[in-house]
């Protein structure tokens, strides 16, 4: 009987110890930082955006954040799991469309990113002057939106099965035909 009783021990030992074969090989994600002030940082949120995987955290520093890489933001198809932040919320970082195209652009397969801290300003699109939310689940929490114009929700427009979670976001002077502050064809809470 001692020998069964040592394989089964083996066995067991065996599958307890596996999992810490692979911890080395997997990855938990890195935090890219956004300041256009630090050389060995990222100078706009598109690059940054565009180097990030699931996983990674994008933290945005302070100031006021305008040009071409710095709205019209898109994840990309099917990249989802990334947490882009301010470092101190929404008073001390701005995205300011500048009256040409919109904050962020979520689509299909962005679903478990989480936006948190930002001020997006004079954003102007046909959906969604800040932020559109096409087909895909976000968290939203500690944002303002002001001053966005859009057709379909001058700060945020959520459309086909889209999901988002909008938590502690303030919406003024933002102007639509449908929506000044959201337009919903799909199912925000």
């Amino acid at each position: 009987m001692p020998v069964r009783r040592i394989a089964i021990l083996s066995v067991g030992l065996f599958f307890f110890l596996l999992p810490a074969l692979f911890l080395p090989a997997m990855s938990w994600g890195a935090t890219l930082s956004v300041n256009p002030l630090d050389p060995g940082a990222y100078a706009d949120f598109q690059t940054a955006i565009d180097d990030a995987e699931g996983g990674d955290i994008i933290e945005v520093a302070d100031g006021t954040y305008t040009g071409a890489l710095n709205k019209n933001l898109s994840f990309g198809f099917n990249v989802g799991n990334i947490i882009l932040r301010s470092e101190n919320g929404a008073a001390h970082t701005i995205i300011d469309c500048e009256g040409v195209g919109r904050g962020i652009e979520f689509g299909f397969g962005n679903d478990g990113i989480v936006l948190e801290g930002f001020t997006i300003q004079n954003g102007v699109a046909a959906s969604g002057g800040a932020i559109n939310c096409a087909g895909s689940s976000q968290t939203i929490r500690n944002c303002v939106f002001t001053n966005n114009i859009g057709e379909w929700g001058g700060g945020i427009s959520v459309s086909y099965t889209a999901s988002p979670h909008i938590e502690s976001c303030v919406f003024e002077n933002n102007t639509a035909e449908s929506g000044g502050g959201l337009y919903s064809s799909g199912s925000p809470t």
